[in-house]
C-alpha cells in the first residue's frame, strides 16, 4: 500500500495507540503511517512495535481536526485515510477501498466495514 498513508490522532491513549501500531505492523504491505500525536506525556514509538512512520507532536489542547490539516499538508501519497487510536481497520477493506477509488475515478470517498471500541 505504497499510495496510501493512514493519519492516526492520538491524546493519551498510549495503550490504544501501541494496539493499533501492533495491528498495523501485521499487514503484509502496510500503509505509511502518521501519527498526531497532542499527549500530555507521548512515548517514543519509535520504540515501540517496530514502527516505521512519522510521529508529528502537537500542543496536548491542539484540536484534533487542526492536527489532522497539518498532517495532511505533509502526505505525499495519492490516497489518505484517517483512522483513530481506538479504531481496527482491516488491510483486505484498505486494499478493496484502493482498487475501487483506482477503478472509479469519478469517486473521491469509500468506505468499508469498521471496527470500533468505545
Amino acid at each position: 500500500m505504497q499510495d496510501l498513508t493512514l493519519i492516526i490522532p492520538t491524546r493519551d491513549r498510549h495503550a490504544r495507540l501501541i494496539s493499533l501500531l501492533d495491528h498495523l505492523n501485521r499487514f503484509s504491505s502496510p500503509p505509511k503511517i502518521i501519527v498526531a500525536d497532542s499527549s500530555k506525556f507521548p512515548i517514543n514509538i519509535s520504540q515501540q512495535n517496530n514502527f516505521n512512520g512519522d510521529h508529528h507532536l502537537f500542543a496536548h489542547e491542539e484540536d484534533v481536526f487542526d492536527k489532522i490539516r497539518a498532517v495532511i499538508l505533509s502526505c505525499d501519497t495519492e490516497y489518505v485515510s484517517l483512522c483513530a487510536d481506538d479504531d481496527y481497520v482491516f488491510e483486505e477493506g484498505l486494499l478493496e477501498c484502493l482498487t475501487f477509488l483506482r477503478d472509479e475515478k469519478h469517486h473521491v470517498a469509500c468506505h468499508g466495514q469498521y471496527w470500533s471500541y468505545y
